[in-house]
């Protein structure tokens, strides 16, 4: 029920203004608001008081500033029950409107009691727009596992922590929970989306489990406590995108098997503390984006399956330790854009499936271990713009089905290795733009499907081999802008049934018996598989014009099978 304002005390009865012995928060230094579930919640104003199932529309500040929560949406409003306040669906949410803030910010202590704990934290909360209590979306979540409120006192400047042990005391004495969090198992989006939140206290999590997104987007945490968390099996999200955290401790992580997006995105990290991870089988998005991390320490990675995007945008690191990655199966973009890495270690690869995007854009490599890739099939993306490597091991890519973009931008190779490319189905722009390769070697492309973009601005090829092209399907731009290349072997297509050759050689410098051959193949091609309405361009550059042999070909091409056909 509303109660009559200096009638509401910290201590364990209500006592009169003029009574000694109790505290009233009002008398607290730098005491600006404060709010009890069991007082002043209305359903409707100016008067009617919420009972329960209620909607809550205003919770009244028992201080002396009358600085209000209010919710007038209905749909956004939390449901009051039994002295709590549930804030627990998708919309709902109290509002402290902007005109309740300081001008230059809320910057004290704010405390926030549930029924599973209360804590006192240090805040900012910003002036110049509204701050919401809330549970989802942008907003802050909730540090209860019922996302009911049942206080919340705010003061200004340092913290007094008798002051807010006062006012913990009197929150328990009104129904929150006695434990400092000591109770609960699962911290899931506890403290997630606090970006008010200056300091964590150091709470009581000993026997929590799971710690998912716990303190996701907490962006003004500078440092983070040494919390209890040896019982944590799920680290998931839960540091993600605390982008103002420039230390963290040395926390007992020794039962987590789940690290997936934990540290994503603190980008301020310019050191990792040697967490014992030995339990780790997920580490994908671990790391990503902690672009301030110059170097890395030998955590144990052992049980490790999935580095996914680990250290996806680590942009600082100069080195990488060798880490024990035995057990892992997914190495995609695990490095991407690791950009200052100059040399990589020899890690056991030797189970790994996927390496798409894996060293992607690590452009300061200037040499490749020798890994074990056998089991690999994608390789899509793998080195794409390791803009230093100058040459290329001679890997196990026999499993390997996709190499689109597998060593796009290498731009520095001047050869490339007889790999085992036998499986591969898609070789989709994987060299494209490699113009220092000044030959190519007889690789095993029988299986491959697509060779659109494959060889594009290979500049300084001026021959190419006779590969098996049985399978191939699609030569869109395959050989675009290799302004060098000149000589092109005979019954190159002569088994392939595809009709899609646009700008294939445009670009070019083919002579008079290249152009011959091109021209003859597909046209043999065209007649054996009956190809109609395809398209060929042999145009551009320096490529010599259809020869009499050529012609004929040409137009065989064009007026028996409706194919349209570019030349110079």
């Amino acid at each position: 029920m509303p109660t009559t304002k200096g009638k509401i005390y910290l201590g364990t009865i209500l006592v009169s203004s003029g009574s000694t012995g109790a505290y009233n928060p009002n008398d607290f230094a730098g005491t600006y608001s404060w709010y009890i579930a069991t007082e002043d919640v209305y359903k409707a104003l100016p008067s009617t008081v919420a009972l329960d199932g209620d909607n809550v529309t205003r919770w009244l500040d028992q201080g002396l500033n009358g600085h209000q929560f209010d919710q007038t949406l209905l749909a956004n409003q939390p449901v009051y029950n039994t002295g709590e306040i549930f804030i627990s669906s998708t919309n709902q949410n109290l509002i402290l409107a902007n005109a309740d803030i300081p001008v230059g910010g809320l910057i004290g202590t704010m405390v926030i009691a549930t029924a599973d704990g209360s804590a006192a934290y240090r805040v900012n909360i910003p002036a110049g727009g509204d701050y919401k209590l809330a549970t989802s979306g942008t907003t802050p979540y909730l540090p209860s596992s019922s996302k009911a409120v049942i206080g919340v006192y705010f003061a200004e400047g340092a913290e007094d922590a008798s002051n807010s042990s006062s006012v913990i005391n009197y929150f328990v004495n009104n129904g929150a929970a006695k434990l400092d969090y000591g109770g609960v198992l699962n911290f899931t989006d506890f403290w997630r989306g606090r970006t008010e939140m200056t300091e964590m206290p150091l709470v009581d999590t000993s026997i929590g489990t799971n710690f998912s997104n716990a303190w996701a987007y907490c962006t003004q945490l500078t440092s983070f406590p040494l919390l209890d968390v040896s019982s944590g099996t799920s680290f998931l999200g839960a540091w993600y995108g605390c982008n103002s955290l420039t230390l963290f401790p040395l926390l007992d992580t020794s039962s987590g098997a789940n690290f997936t997006y934990a540290w994503y995105g603190c980008s301020q990290l310019t050191s990792f503390p040697l967490l014992n991870t030995s339990s780790g089988t997920n580490f994908s998005f671990a790391w990503q984006n902690c672009s301030q991390l110059t170097s890395f320490p030998l955590i144990n990675t052992s049980s490790g399956t999935n580095f996914s995007n680990a250290w996806y945008g680590c942009s600082g690191l100069t080195s990488f330790p060798l880490l024990v990655t035995s057990s892992g199966t997914n190495f995609s973009s695990a490095w991407q854009n690791c950009s200052q890495l100059t040399a990589f270690p020899l890690l056991d690869t030797s189970i790994g499936t996927n390496f798409s995007s894996a060293w992607r854009s690590c452009s300061q490599l200037t040499s490749f271990p020798l890994l074990a890739t056998s089991s690999g099939t994608n390789f899509d993306y793998a080195w794409r713009g390791c803009t230093q490597l100058t040459a290329f091991p001679l890997l196990d890519t026999s499993s390997g089905t996709s190499f689109g973009n597998a060593w796009y931008d290498c731009s520095q190779l001047t050869s490339f290795p007889l790999l085992d490319t036998s499986s591969g189905t898609s070789f989709n722009s994987a060299w494209l733009g490699c113009n220092q390769l000044t030959a190519f070697p007889l690789i095993d492309t029988s299986s491959g499907a697509n060779f659109g973009y494959a060889w594009v601005g290979c500049s300084q090829l001026s021959a190419f081999p006779l590969l098996d092209t049985s399978s191939g399907s699609n030569f869109s731009y395959a050989w675009y802008g290799c302004s060098s290349l000149s000589t092109f072997p005979a019954a190159m297509f002569d088994s392939c049934q595809a009709i899609n050759y646009t700008d294939a050689f445009t670009n070019c410098a083919l002579d008079a018996p290249s152009v011959k051959n091109i021209c003859e193949s597909i046209a043999s091609a065209a007649a054996t598989y009956s190809l109609t309405n395809g398209t060929l361009d042999i145009d551009g550059g320096t490529s010599a014009a259809p020869n009499a042999a050529a012609q004929t070909a040409i137009n065989y091409l064009v007026n028996t099978q409706g194919w349209t056909v570019t030349t110079n």
